[in-house]
């Protein structure tokens, strides 16, 4: 009994912390649609800013914690949330993803290298060393411990957690069941697009859930640090745990995510306590329960409901910024690029050289994320574990006498296969469930299958000597750059080829629309299954090569949470350009060594990535399709002066239509119109359905409008209401020009729209769903005393009423 109660209330602190992490990332993906894998970056960042207020200026903790916590983390919640989270609202899902990320990267070593430099340069008392492994916690230091019932004991830092974590759920849950604000996030959880059209401003609800969620994340921080250690990774890992949590709310539901956290702590402190299993056998096990229950929870709850892999309304098509050129001047600068990092390998000294067939093998590497990510649009997280299988294996078989090729062959062989296995449950997920399931697979592979003693080679991991075929030994550095730079153009020419084939066209094609392509008669699987095998293949060779490059392999050389920082760096230079994985995998080796002559610090690379991953994300093609658009445009501008002769002249015309319905110069004056619409053109993915329109709603009138199915009736009213930006024209309401408005501003001046779908929040009871518009309590009253029948069911979801009901509601 003592036994079960120790493992109890290890499990309920540890699943404390995990319920705070989880409810902070429910919390902010139900109001931004961003599921911010920077969340452990940030509470690592509050937790590192009280021990350097606490234990380097010396602040006393009734200071130090109030400040971090609630100044702070805020502070810091509202520069994320405007300079980066709100610009993210339209964009792809893997945008918000790799973009996330990059905060993930950047973040923690900006505030590390900031007081490096205060220390430095400043000379404040200040503590810099990047990992701490007893920070202080907000309660007595040693902490007191204290016995229970039958001789278990907890100590201040885990009642501190447990209280944290109750205050926590408690304060969430009158937030979001007693609040305006709890209302608003409900209802945006809800029907998103209605709740714009009924006032709610998502902007602002963005950022006061990114600040709340911050503050959680600062609280956790705060009190994780004492129970593990001040470590960036760490943190990065908490918080991967922490998402099994959000997947079982289905990152909807934060209760249920508090819930599944806690379960997700408890569960693993009793494994660790009960599983008897021979360590030889299942090693590990403890840490890789928790990315079991997230690999379980995204497979199992993370059917996608709609469609799969990105769409078209998503994704930036690929735009080729060469097609104007003849077929030689396209492929002129790379032949002299390839020429020249040729004669580099061959004239610079043994060192370098050494560099450059790193950075050639991890290009290699990259191309698996142009496969998969550039071909399919899809996201996966497992790419380390990838490279470190296939290393693995091939160091297994050299270490058995097995010659290089064919070790180097079976060991991409193996991470092809083990990329199939995970692909193969997966199929059915998309965009977020699918990396989040690739990212537990990737740490199950870290925490259990690479800790077997017959596959790690030991203390040392295995040895793995450069290649000797035939008469060609390439022991040296360069013999074996030239050797990687052949075999990443081999790989390149199956990955162009891969693209351009069935296979490939058929990827694009569910990416588009996955149902479409299905009712034409194409299957999904077959492509997924394929750039998966592909792309896994590719990571498990390169992870070889670059094994080889250093001599040797171990399962703690390139972890999962490594492969984050490469998808950052590959967002920089661009995922769907082959060129790209080349000049990612060389500057991601050589800009470490250039940074040199600027900074001896090791921050500073993984801060430029991470910040390149933030800025460029929004554009799949990189840096590289930056400056290939800059040339395009030179051009463009170069043959118009051609033509033309001179820089032409733009002339601003004013239609005689709108120029009357303006009351422009000259016009007499007339009573304001209640909505006008003046020369409207609107459309979908350049295809115009509103021509020019005009139309006045004059005040204390009632204007209808009559036509067949597909006339653009619900086009122009989404045109008024907001919904749809027009392509031309102007949109005014009581005289004021509302055109570049959003909704919930609109709405906010009385311009509502009651939309042919119901617009109704069905989750919500329906007093509630009268009370997202109506605030005052005798309003609300006297609305429902209009129809009765909803009077009689007001605590009842309005998903339960009938269609006519739902009317009545939505009036």
């Amino acid at each position: 009994m003592t036994e079960f109660l120790a493992l109890l209330i290890t499990g309920v602190v540890t699943g404390g912390i995990y319920a705070m992490l989880s409810s902070g990332l429910v919390l902010t993906y139900v109001t931004t649609g961003i599921f911010n894998f920077a969340y452990g970056a940030t509470a690592f960042t509050v937790a590192y800013v009280y021990y350097q207020l606490h234990s380097g200026l010396g602040w006393p903790t009734i200071l130090a914690a109030p400040f971090s916590v609630l100044v702070f983390a805020p502070l810091l919640g509202i520069v994320l949330d405007r300079a980066i989270y709100q610009n993210l609202a339209k964009a792809s899902g893997v945008a918000k993803l790799v973009t996330t990320i990059g905060v993930l990267v950047a973040l923690p070593d900006m505030f590390l290298l900031l007081a490096n430099w205060a220390y430095g340069t400043l000379h404040w008392p200040l503590l810099t060393q990047s990992i701490v492994s007893l920070p202080p916690g907000i309660g007595p230091y040693p902490p007191m411990v204290w016995t229970i019932a039958s001789g278990a004991t907890i100590n201040s830092d885990q009642l501190a957690v447990f209280i944290a974590a109750i205050v926590v759920s408690v304060v969430l849950a009158l937030l979001v069941k007693a609040t305006r604000f709890g209302l608003n996030v409900r209802a945006a959880v809800d029907r998103p697009s209605l709740a714009s059209l009924r006032g709610i401003d998502p902007r602002r609800l963005s950022t006061q859930t990114t600040v709340l969620g911050s503050v959680i994340a600062g609280l956790a921080g705060i009190l994780i640090a004492p129970l593990f250690s001040l470590d960036p990774t760490e943190f990065t890992v908490l918080m991967f745990v922490a998402a099994a949590g959000a997947v079982l709310g289905r990152f909807r539901s934060i209760p249920m995510a508090m819930l599944g956290g806690l379960l997700a702590g408890v569960v693993q402190s009793l494994v660790a306590g009960y599983v008897n299993i021979q360590p030889s056998l299942v090693p590990g096990l403890e840490a890789g329960v928790p990315f079991v229950l997230l690999l379980a929870g995204a497979l199992v709850l993370g059917r996608d409901r709609g469609r799969v892999a990105g769409m078209v309304a998503e994704d930036v098509p690929f735009r080729d910024y060469l097609n104007d050129l003849p077929a030689w001047r396209r492929r002129l600068p790379w032949g002299a690029a390839l020429a020249g990092l040729v004669v580099w390998i061959v004239t610079t000294s043994p060192y370098y050289a050494f560099l450059t067939s790193e950075g050639i093998a991890m290009a290699i590497i990259f191309l698996s994320f142009v496969v998969i990510t550039g071909t399919g649009g899809m996201v996966s997280m497992a790419q380390a574990a990838f490279v470190t299988l296939g290393a693995l294996v091939a160091g297994l078989l050299l270490a058995h006498g097995v010659p290089f090729l064919p070790a180097a062959v079976i060991g991409a062989a193996a991470a092809g296969a083990m990329g199939l296995i995970v692909a193969l449950p997966s199929l059915r997920l998309g965009g977020l469930w699918l990396a989040l399931a690739t990212l537990a697979a990737g740490f199950v592979a870290d925490d259990v299958l690479f800790q077997v003693p017959a596959i790690q080679g030991g203390g040392a991991g295995w040895p793995i000597g450069r290649p000797v075929i035939g008469p060609f030994d390439f022991n040296n550095s360069a013999s074996y750059a030239i050797l990687l730079l052949v075999i990443f153009a081999v790989a390149a020419l199956i990955t162009r080829n891969l693209a351009r084939s069935p296979t490939g066209r058929l990827m694009s094609a569910v990416r588009s629309s996955q149902v479409g392509a299905e009712t034409a008669g194409a299957s999904a699987v077959l492509p997924k299954l394929m750039l998966f095998g592909v792309s896994a293949t590719f990571a498990g060779l390169g992870g070889t090569l670059l094994a080889a490059n250093n001599f040797r392999i171990d399962p703690l050389d390139y972890p999962t949470s490594v492969g984050m920082v490469w998808i950052a760096v590959m967002a920089v230079f661009g995922t769907r350009r082959i060129a790209g994985a080349m000049v990612a995998g060389l500057m991601y080796v050589l800009v470490p060594q250039l940074l040199l002559a600027v900074s001896n610090s090791t921050f500073l690379p993984t801060i430029l990535f991470g910040l390149g991953a933030v800025s460029l994300a929004r554009n799949p093609d990189g840096v590289m399709a930056l400056y290939g658009g800059l040339l395009r445009n030179r051009r463009d501008r170069r043959r118009q002066r051609a033509m033309a002769g001179a820089p032409s002249s733009t002339t601003v015309v004013t239609t005689p239509a709108l120029q009357h319905l303006r009351n422009g110069p000259g016009v007499p004056k007339r009573t304001t119109p209640a909505l006008e619409l003046c020369s409207i053109s609107a459309g979908y993915d350049g295809v115009e359905v509103l021509h020019d329109v005009q139309l006045v709603v004059p005040k204390g009138k009632l204007v209808l409008i009559v036509g067949p199915n597909g006339g653009g009736k619900s086009t122009l009213c989404c045109v008024a209401a907001g919904l749809r930006q027009p392509t031309s024209g102007r949109v005014y309401f009581d005289g004021e020009d509302v055109t570049d408005l959003p909704p919930f501003s609109r709405a906010g001046r009385g311009l509502l729209l009651a939309p042919e779908y119901r617009g109704v929040f069905p989750g919500l009871s329906i007093e509630d769903n009268i009370a997202v518009w109506v605030r005052d309590k005798g309003n609300r009253k006297a609305a429902l005393t209009r129809f009765p029948v909803l009077a009689e069911r007001r605590g009842q979801p309005a998903q339960l009423l009938s269609g006519g009901e739902q009317q009545m509601l939505t009036l």
